[in-house]
């Protein structure tokens, strides 16, 4: 297999992938305006703050070798406000975030 080869089969794939991506937009977009709000910014900052971190990828990838999963990602405060919102939810009444987790397909 050439270079070239390699690299068209590399560029089909992300093609594909960003045509699947596109093709479910409106879906996620559906799936996201029903969700509660504390929901939608509690998923959206630790998706952030997931992705920045795995950007440094040298010192993820050495955490997660040692087994510290949890030192590789670090929320930032921002996140873990919204997040004990969100938990917050679910030991009061627990309405929002069932309705929302069953949305999501986590629970059932």
């Amino acid at each position: 297999m050439s270079i070239f080869t390699s690299i068209g089969a590399g560029i089909s794939k992300a093609i594909s992938f960003i045509v699947t991506v596109f093709s479910k937009a409106d879906e996620v977009k559906k799936l996201l305006d029903s969700l509660a709000p504390a929901t939608v910014a509690a998923m959206l900052a630790t998706f952030y703050d997931v992705t920045k971190t795995l950007a440094s990828a040298a010192a993820v990838v050495g955490d997660v070798e040692t087994g510290s999963i949890s030192a590789a990602f670090t929320l930032s405060e921002t996140t873990l406000g919204l997040v004990k919102s969100v938990v917050a939810d679910a030991k009061t009444d627990g309405s929002v975030i069932a309705a929302d987790l069953k949305a999501l397909g986590v629970i059932v």
